[in-house]
């Protein structure tokens, strides 16, 4: 199996659902979690992913907080982050976020962000196979 490309980190879980649901439809290995928490622990087991979609408010770990452990991590620091909120008061946008996106989402806008950090959807990862997806 093949490395993740996308990982998608959001409280919601039909939004996740979508989302796994559309990109894997659109040829992307990917792979979700419900809070920040839970993402780094997904990324410090399977390791870096090509593109992170994350949501800013969320329980346990909000997408702020997550940026700032994702940063704190040289593993990880460079992945490309898009954010997705109800409210995207972004004052200064830390790196490595590429974009930030207003709920309700247009997956078509997604995935065109996306495609500029993954464009060769059967293998954008180029990772170890070894991996878990």
């Amino acid at each position: 199996m093949r490395a993740t490309d996308v990982l998608i980190v959001d409280d919601d879980a039909e939004l996740r659902a979508f989302f796994v649901t559309s990109l894997t439809l659109e040829g992307y290995q990917v792979a979700a979690a419900a809070n920040g928490a839970d993402a780094l622990a997904y990324l410090r087991r399977w390791g870096p992913v090509a593109v992170i979609l994350l949501d800013l408010s969320m329980p346990v770990m909000d997408g702020w907080t997550f940026c700032r452990q994702q940063q704190s991590d040289e593993r990880f620091a460079e992945i490309p982050v898009i954010l997705s909120s109800a409210s995207l008061d972004t004052p200064d946008r830390p790196r490595p976020i590429v974009a930030a996106l207003e709920k309700p989402i247009d997956f078509r806008e997604v995935l065109s962000v996306i495609r500029t950090y993954c464009p060769e959807r059967k293998s954008c990862a180029a990772r170890s196979s070894s991996r878990r997806p």
